[in-house]
């Protein structure tokens, strides 16, 4: 996603009817709001989020914060989902999955001006091939970032112009001995 020549990578986003910006989408979910004690929110427990997220976990207000927030640490894939499945209602999720999640029929508000954005390339992607990428039959994926799952594919199919096989290891360390490429996790600073 690309808005006046800054590349996001994450964002704060949340369902339109809970964002206060909009109207609820029915009054099954107002009244379902007037039940929340605290609003849950799912964050990247990455360097690159920490001066999004510093005020409520270190600052001077975080007991009152503690108070009124449920802050839950995790990976971008996982709090996509929690936003997804309304186990959050605030999530920093990666670009990809707004898109993913609105076209499922779910509305979304990106809250302004929060977001982890670049106005230059970034290095987060990390490709290891045991041959020449062309060569690559089958690749293994990080889990916990599906945005850098969707640019390794546009990268296969448009760039290195290949149709391997992608996946999702259940044990990292042991696919990338079986596979030709992986994509490990990587630390996101």
């Amino acid at each position: 996603m690309v808005s006046g020549g800054i590349f996001l990578r994450l964002a704060f986003v949340a369902p339109a009817f809970r964002s206060g910006l909009f109207r609820p989408i029915s009054h099954e979910h107002e009244n379902k709001l007037d039940h929340v004690t605290k609003l849950r929110i799912s964050v990247v427990q990455y360097l690159n989020t920490a001066p999004l997220i510093r005020g409520f976990a270190h600052g001077p207000l975080r007991a009152r914060a503690a108070e009124r927030y449920d802050l839950s640490f995790t990976v971008p894939s996982q709090c996509a989902e929690a936003l997804r499945t309304g186990a959050a209602d605030v999530a920093i999720i990666p670009a990809i999955e707004y898109q993913r999640i609105v076209s499922d029929g779910i509305p979304l508000t990106i809250l302004p001006n929060l977001a982890i954005a670049s106005k230059e390339r970034v290095r987060s992607l990390l490709l290891i091939s045991k041959v020449p990428i062309r060569q690559a039959r089958r690749i293994a994926l990080d889990p916990s970032s599906r945005s850098t799952q969707a640019l390794v594919k546009i990268l296969a199919a448009r760039h290195w112009q290949i149709s391997p096989q992608f996946f999702e290891p259940t044990r990292p360390a042991r696919a990338i001995r079986m596979v030709s490429a992986a994509k490990p996790s990587s630390p996101q600073c």
